[in-house]
């Protein structure tokens, strides 16, 4: 067998193509209204699909895991690969009551030593551990700022906010 991986627009090749009658399954990453058209297209053939929905990404970690460091650096890699700005970034940490404190606070440790920059320069890029580098575009920012301002309203405890 073989994979094709297309990517453009929907109205260009995805709504062509999730309709073909030679295209055997579709895997698509994205919105509920996108996926709501797809699955209409790919019924008319009928055809497998596989859709990832909500861009929710949770990372679950239960009591029994033994290396602390490590589950503090993959949530780390989950949450700032991208900036946060991609579908498939952690959004949400479900931890087990007995190593919840644990994590915790390795990710404080590691919180403290993020480095935010140009991701181009070579502080950043030499840098040992975390870095974040900038959003993609003001719109992007001030999504970020309402978040901050919502979990401070509903009495969130922040690690670090903002540089």
């Amino acid at each position: 067998g073989a994979i094709n991986i297309l990517s453009g627009l929907g109205g260009d090749a995805g709504g062509p193509l999730a309709a073909h009658d030679d295209v055997d399954k579709v895997s698509f990453t994205g919105s509920v209204p996108t996926a709501q058209k797809i699955m209409a297209a790919a019924a008319m053939g009928p055809r497998a699909i596989s859709l990832e929905l909500g861009g929710k990404s949770p990372l679950i970690v239960f009591d029994d895991a033994t290396d602390v460091n490590a589950v503090a650096d993959w949530i780390l890699t989950g949450i700032l690969w991208g900036s946060g700005q991609v579908c498939s970034a952690t959004s949400r940490v479900l931890l087990q009551k007995g190593i919840k404190q644990q994590v915790l606070e390795k990710m404080k440790e590691r919180i403290a030593a993020i480095k935010i920059g140009n991701s181009l320069s070579d502080e950043i890029r030499n840098h040992k551990g975390a870095t974040m580098g900038p959003v993609v575009s003001k719109g992007q920012y001030d999504r970020i700022l309402s978040y901050i301002a919502q979990g401070k309203a509903e009495g969130l405890k922040f690690f670090r906010v903002g540089c």
